[in-house]
C-alpha cells in the first residue's frame, strides 16, 4: 500500500504526514517541486529530517541552477518508494504539486519519459503556474478545439493532459482518446481541503511573515551571490520569482511580501481546482474540523484497508 497526503499551499499536509509516519514507523517521500532544491528552505517551508523526526526523500537533490522535470521526479519517487517497501514500510508521499502525484499515480503514455515530452510538459506546468488555467485552455481551443468543447476548462489535469499530447504528438487529444490508468490497487489519497477561504488566506499571510521572519531575503540574496539567476527554473517558484523587481531597485520590501502572499492564495486556488476535479479515489479532510485530522481515525482506515 502506498498513501498520498495532498492538498493546497498551508493545508498542514507536512504536519499531517509527519505525525502519521511517526505513528506508522515510515518515511515521506516529497511531491514539492520547490523542496528538492538545495538552499532553497526558507521559501519552500522545507524542514529538516531532525526536525520533523522522519526521514524524507526527494528534497534537497540539485542545485538551484539545474532544471529538474516531473520525468525526473517519477524516476527518483519510485526509488524512493521501492527503497521504503524493501523496508516492509508504507510509502507516504506528501505535497502539493499536482503533476508529482499524478506521475506516481497514473500510467501516463504518449512519450512520457522522452525528452520532447518531459520539456513540453515542463513547459505547460510553468504556463499554468504563471497565468492559470484560462491561458492554457485558450491555447486547447487553439490546437485541439474538438477537445476544448469536450473538457472544461477547470478540469485542470485534463486540459494540460490534451495540450501534452497534441504537442508531443502532432496528433490531437480527441483523435486518440486515451485514459490515465492507476499504476497500482493499493493507493490512499487523502486531500486536505479548507471549508473556510479566509482562514487559508489568514494561514497563508502568516506562513509568509514568518518567512520573512526567519530570513527569506537572507536566502534570496545568497542565492544570487552564488550565481542563481531569475531566469532559471528554481527561480520561477512563488517566494523567489517575486524578488526580481526588489534586486532591480523597482520594488520595496513591502511590495514583494503582498507579492508573495498574493501568488501564494493564487496558486492555492489553482491547487484547489486541480486537486478536486482529478483523482475519483480520493479521501477530503476538512482542514478546519478537527474530527476530520484525528489522526487514529486515519491510522484505523489504513488498518482496516490492510486487512481487506
Amino acid at each position: 500500500m502506498i498513501i498520498f497526503i495532498a492538498g493546497a499551499t498551508a493545508s498542514g499536509k507536512t504536519a499531517l504526514a509527519t505525525i502519521l509516519a511517526k505513528q506508522l514507523n515510515t518515511s515521506i517521500v516529497s511531491a514539492d517541486s520547490m523542496q528538492i532544491y538545495k538552499g532553497m528552505d526558507i521559501g519552500t517551508a522545507k524542514e529538516t529530517d531532525e526536525i520533523l523526526g522522519v526521514r524524507q526523500y526527494c528534497v534537497d537533490m540539485i542545485s538551484p541552477k539545474e532544471n529538474f522535470t516531473v520525468v525526473d521526479y517519477r524516476n527518483v519517487a519510485e526509488k524512493a518508494i521501492i527503497d521504503i517497501e524493501s523496508q516492509n514500510k508504507t510509502p507516504i508521499v506528501v505535497g502539493g504539486t499536482g503533476y508529482y502525484i499524478s506521475s506516481l499515480m497514473f500510467e501516463m503514455s504518449f512519450g512520457f519519459g522522452t525528452n520532447k515530452s518531459s520539456d513540453i510538459r515542463m513547459d505547460i506546468e510553468q504556463q499554468y503556474n504563471n497565468n492559470g488555467i484560462d491561458a492554457l485552455y485558450s491555447e486547447l481551443e487553439r490546437l485541439d478545439p474538438d477537445s476544448a468543447n469536450k473538457i472544461h476548462k477547470n478540469n485542470t489535469r485534463r486540459v494540460m493532459r490534451a495540450l501534452e499530447i497534441v504537442k508531443t504528438t502532432g496528433i490531437p487529444y480527441s483523435k486518440q482518446d486515451p485514459t490515465d490508468k492507476y499504476i497500482r490497487d493499493d493507493i490512499l489519497l487523502y486531500i486536505l481541503s479548507s471549508s473556510n477561504r479566509a482562514k487559508r488566506n489568514d494561514r497563508i499571510s502568516s506562513r509568509v511573515e514568518y518567512m520573512f521572519q526567519r530570513g527569506l531575503q537572507g536566502e534570496v540574496e545568497s542565492l544570487i551571490s552564488s550565481g542563481v539567476e531569475f531566469d532559471m527554473q528554481s527561480m520561477h517558484g512563488i517566494g523567489y520569482k517575486e524578488w526580481q523587481g526588489y534586486f532591480n531597485g523597482k520594488s520595496s520590501l513591502d511590495d514583494v511580501k503582498d507579492l508573495i502572499k498574493k501568488n501564494t492564495r493564487s496558486y492555492a486556488k489553482r491547487q484547489d481546482t486541480w486537486f478536486n476535479n482529478k483523482y475519483e479515489i480520493a479521501k477530503f479532510i476538512d482542514v478546519e474540523d478537527q474530527n476530520d485530522l484525528t489522526i487514529d481515525k486515519i491510522v484505523q482506515e489504513i488498518s482496516n484497508y490492510n486487512i481487506k
